[in-house]
């Protein structure tokens, strides 16, 4: 895949983002209830985590080739909403964990409904992928319900394994394979 990718949806897109982004990822990842099961993120999220995020995770990802960080964007306003990752590219075993988050303002629309099946068609149709993994922790009913629509199935749970909202959370991990997910789509 040679030039950077952008998954353009009905309502949404998903870009990479760069240092110009900083201050607009900022603006909705600072809420401490978007990022309440997110374990790697930071409250409160600087600028100079913003700018260590794109130049560590979303630079270094795609220059390996072994992650793609992209933003949420509306397509009438071209705000940043949210994140959506691919990352931990395995190729020999053809697969990869996916992360995401949504701005509060933006949850319950149908957003990261969207974006997800973007990245899933990615991940299966251009990235050639087996499987999609992703974690989330055991109170994120919101998380684990979205990922059940698009064909997850959970493969595990790693107890006690989080620790956010000064308290431990079981952790579960779900999947899906690429023949699971195109005979729910």
């Amino acid at each position: 895949m040679k030039k950077t990718p952008m998954l353009k949806g009905e309502r949404i897109y998903l870009k990479i983002p760069t240092m110009k982004d900083v201050d607009s990822i900022r603006k909705h990842i600072n809420d401490k209830q978007v990022i309440k099961f997110l374990d790697v993120v930071p409250h409160p999220y600087k600028r100079s985590d913003g700018e260590w995020y794109i130049k560590n995770m979303v630079r270094k990802g795609l220059k390996e080739k072994k992650a793609f960080q992209f933003s949420i964007c509306l397509n009438d306003t071209h705000e940043i909403i949210g994140g959506m990752s691919v990352s931990g590219i395995h190729k020999r075993d053809k697969n990869a964990e996916l992360g995401y988050w949504i701005g509060r303002k933006f949850w319950r629309n149908g957003y990261a409904t969207e974006a997800l099946k973007l990245i899933l068609d990615f991940s299966f149709n251009k990235l050639k992928l087996h499987k999609v993994y992703a974690r989330a922790n055991e109170p994120n009913i919101g998380s684990i319900k979205l990922m059940k629509k698009f064909g997850f199935k959970k493969e595990g749970l790693f107890r006690k394994h989080t620790f956010c909202c000064n308290r431990w959370h079981n952790s579960i991990q779900m999947g899906v394979l690429r023949e699971e997910y195109e005979a729910k789509n």
